[in-house]
């Protein structure tokens, strides 16, 4: 009788443990499909928006290679916010910063376009080339990178004097960046397309680059973010109730010792 019921019992777990493979089994077949999928639903993600901005660099500027580098610099500028919540600062900062960008890559494209420096530096050149006596291209070049070098200058310099920041560094970081960027811009003909372009790279840079200074200048506080995370009422709370059960224990005790 005994070994009739073992038997049984021995079937029903042999049964048992059976289906919980093929079930479990089932859940591995499962759970790798559903893996499948995410990662190609990703894969698709990645490909659209990668594929967007290599489509739009194409379109609008005339090379995937604008639209791989534009595509690259929003993606940071997006990863500012996120970077700036965590780490106490200003997300107010990004919107701002976004809004100079803007004014600044719009005036910026209008210049480039216009081929404003260009023009500028070919006029100067032609006006001093016959009391100098270089030759017309080279004194265009160094006309445009002298100007770039003092409008910069001196604009780093007025920031410099109202903020009351290092001024003399302003001042030498402009002429640097400014005769750069003069013989840079100021020697090249743009197109609309390139004009366009550059003007979004610098407005860009500039979105990710401001946000970070109007946020330092607002101030970053990680203890005021993560103060929240401390559960301050309940221990205040804790505290109080232990302070009352200690005091009850004492009067209790006092009795107790009275008796």
């Amino acid at each position: 009788m005994k070994s009739g019921i073992g038997r049984l019992i021995a079937a029903h777990r042999e049964l048992l443990s059976a289906e919980v493979g093929r079930a479990v089994n089932e859940v591995k077949i499962i759970a790798a499909l559903i893996g499948v999928a995410v990662v190609l639903a990703l894969l698709a993600l990645i490909l659209v928006y990668v594929g967007t901005f290599l489509f739009l660099g194409e379109w609008l500027f005339g090379s995937m290679g604008w639209g791989i580098l534009h595509g690259f610099l929003l993606t940071i500028a997006f990863v500012v916010p996120i970077g700036l919540n965590l780490a106490g600062g200003s997300v107010g900062a990004w919107g701002r910063a976004f809004v100079l960008s803007v004014v600044i890559a719009v005036v910026l494209g209008l210049i480039f376009a216009w081929n404003v420096l260009r023009n500028a530096a070919v006029w100067l050149g032609q006006q001093l080339q016959p009391g100098i006596g270089i030759e017309i291209g080279f004194l265009t070049w160094l006309s445009a990178a002298v100007v770039g070098a003092l409008i910069l200058g001196a604009l780093l310099l007025i920031v410099g004097l109202v903020t009351h920041r290092a001024a003399v560094i302003l001042l030498v970081v402009g002429l640097v960046l400014g005769f750069l960027g003069g013989a840079l811009f100021g020697y090249i003909t743009f197109d609309t397309q390139g004009a366009a372009a550059i003007a979004v790279t610098i407005g860009l840079i500039l979105w990710i680059a401001l946000s970070a200074v109007l946020a330092l200048r607002a101030g970053i506080d990680p203890k005021a973010r993560y103060d929240k995370l401390v559960p301050r009422e309940s221990m205040a709370q804790l505290s109080a109730t232990r302070a009352y059960l200690e005091q009850q224990w004492q009067r209790q005790r006092k009795k107790l010792v009275g008796r």
